[in-house]
């Protein structure tokens, strides 16, 4: 690994330099609102170390702290030489109310953090997809270099190997947790300027807050429950995206600033989770096209220059490495699409309440000719999952990948849904009042309990409870982080950290047990044991295999199937042992464990 404290604040600087610079750098000549500004320049900074990631990763040289702080440092000196010399600095209007509910939107996020994974940041997942993120992650720290979808590892990566110096290896752990605070709070930012441009006052800025925490405690707070880091991640590159889609059409700020920053979310989109990228592009190819033809320019060369100014880099890079990377690794893309996985599911009453004025906001703002991304977005996204529900019904697609585009869904209605409110704000706001004071009243009902008391006192006035029907994503949410349990004991940790501390860590240790506690051992530990995964041989070919070519393994007391293999596990010397499992020399193993610190 090449990590150092001292790298650690070298780059911490270059960040400062390059957010700094793409922050101040002139983007309009009307002062914007620094608020907005300050998520997109956080955003375009995200997308820029993929961009620059996936360039030097081609010409073979090592991503790491130090090679991405220089780059930082180099784009950064440039944005600064612009901004000083030529005098290219934006000035920016300083919106109270935007920044209370900046703060207020981060005060949501570490709520919900800490309800999940406590103050001490114990991963509290309830699948084993965080574990093999984390990975991921590390795969990059360890190999210098990325692969594939690599925008969620590559930004985790060098997030916690600023930290990593500093601590534990096992806690590690608690920088990726960091890293899933700021990414959640990251997405309700992102979706709040999203929508905040379609405010006219301050009522409807009002509820452009009370909107993106609705959103929040949906979808994205369920993604972080899962621990999906790639989707969460996805929907809020999307959403990015069709801000900035927003932002060009309506000429917010110079093109010199917008087109190089779609190019740089579009690319992002890509390699980030390429399930979305096909819709978005179209999206934003057809914008482009419509701004164009409105201009009377639809066929001329300064409108395909445009498209390939957006399109043409994001496609070659991400087809070197989705296409050639993902599919020619992973094997057909029809049986990774059929594989069915662990997901929520609900098909439609979640959005029961917002779909009447979200539909209300799209056919609206279609007739008033009011055009925004959304529109293209939300039309090719619906006509894509009722394709997939079709191909779904007749077992060619599973429902763990239709239901992923919900995550998406779930962004593009409530938006809609917002704008809807803003047009219903300007005819009568007593009823948008209305609206939210009954549902407002239905959710009260069911969250405080009254519902079931009542029914409980007296079965004949409610008989049955149905005031649940259309906050079920809420109540599924709540319950999940009521019940919230570690994916990794206090045991687990403290066999693990035993093995970092006395295992040379060059040193290969299989663990036996079956494929949660796997995962999260080689994420927590960085031990990789993919051709001894205990569940993918017979028990018996797998004990023959440690015993003749490891020095040491890990048996986990859970471990069902390797306790009947007597002969085996009476032939290791346990060294070290608690509730959990215990760590074994092998026949093989030769010579005293050795004191390594694991801090490397």
């Amino acid at each position: 690994m090449f990590l150092s404290p001292g790298l650690s604040v070298f780059y911490l600087i270059s960040v400062a330099i390059l957010f700094s610079g793409l922050f101040l750098f002139k983007k309009s000549d009307r002062p914007l609102k620094s608020a907005t500004w300050f998520i997109a320049s956080m955003m375009l900074f995200l997308c820029i170390n993929v961009f620059a990631a996936s360039i030097i990763n081609l010409i073979h040289i090592p991503i790491n702290l130090l090679t991405m702080g220089i780059f930082n440092c180099i784009a950064g000196g440039g944005l600064w030489f612009l901004i000083l010399v030529k005098k290219q600095r934006q000035r920016y209007t300083l919106e109270l109310f935007d920044w209370v509910s900046v703060a207020l939107i981060a005060g949501v996020a570490i709520t919900c953090g800490i309800i999940q994974f406590g103050t001490s940041l114990t991963p509290q997942y309830i699948t084993s997809d965080p574990s093999v993120h984390m990975k991921m992650a590390m795969n990059i720290i360890n190999t210098q270099s990325v692969s594939e979808m690599f925008f969620g590892p590559l930004n985790n990566a060098l997030f916690m190997s600023i930290g990593m110096p500093f601590v534990h290896t096992l806690s590690a752990v608690k920088f990726f947790i960091l890293s899933e605070f700021g990414m959640f709070a990251l997405h309700g930012w992102v979706f709040y300027i999203l929508i905040n441009r379609f405010s006219k006052n301050l009522f409807t800025k009002i509820f452009s807050v009370v909107v993106t925490v609705l959103y929040m405690l949906g979808y994205p707070l369920n993604n972080m429950i899962f621990g999906y880091n790639y989707l969460g991640t996805g929907v809020t590159v999307l959403a990015f995206l069709l801000f900035l889609a927003d932002a060009y059409y309506k000429r917010e700020v110079h093109r010199r600033i917008v087109i190089p920053s779609l190019m740089l979310a579009c690319l992002g989109l890509f390699l980030c989770y390429m399930l979305f990228m096909p819709f978005a592009y179209v999206a934003l190819f057809l914008l482009v096209a419509w701004d164009y033809f409105q201009q009377k320019k639809l066929i001329t060369w300064e409108m395909v220059r445009t498209q390939l100014e957006i399109f043409l880099l994001p496609v070659i890079i991400g087809l070197i490495y989705c296409f050639f990377g993902w599919f020619g690794s992973a094997g057909a893309a029809g049986n990774a699409i059929a594989a069915e996985g662990y997901i929520y599911r609900d098909l439609y009453s979640n959005f029961i309440i917002w779909l009447p004025i979200a539909l209300y906001g799209l056919i609206h703002s279609l007739k008033k000719k009011h055009w925004t991304a959304l529109q293209p977005m939300s039309i090719l996204w619906f006509c894509f999952m009722i394709g997939l529900l079709v191909l779904g019904l007749n077992t060619k697609v599973s429902s763990y990948y239709y239901f992923k585009t919900y995550y998406v869904m779930w962004m593009i209605t409530l938006a809609l849904f917002y704008l809807g409110i803003t047009y219903f704000s300007e005819k009568s706001k007593e009823m948008v009042i209305s609206y939210f004071l009954v549902w407002g009243f239905v959710a009260t009902m069911f969250f405080s309990g009254t519902d079931a008391k009542v029914k409980e006192h007296n079965i004949l006035f409610n008989p049955e409870i149905r005031s649940d029907a259309q906050f079920h994503i809420y109540l599924f949410n709540r319950y999940q982080l009521q019940t919230a349990t570690p994916s990794v004991t206090g045991e687990e940790f403290e066999l693990y950290s035993y093995l970092l501390n006395h295992v040379d860590q060059t040193e290969q240790v299989p663990i036996a047990d079956l494929e949660d506690t796997t995962y999260w051992y080689e994420a927590l530990t960085n031990q990789r044991v993919y051709d001894q995964y205990f569940w993918l041989t017979d028990v018996k070919s797998w004990c023959k295999n440690i015993q003749e070519n490891f020095n040491y393994v890990i048996i986990m007391n859970d471990c069902e199937k390797i306790q009947g293999q007597t002969e085996f596990l009476q032939s290791l010397e346990i060294i070290y042992s608690n509730s959990a499992g215990y760590l074994a020399k092998t026949p093989k193993g030769t010579g005293s464990l050795n004191a390594i610190p694991a801090h490397s």
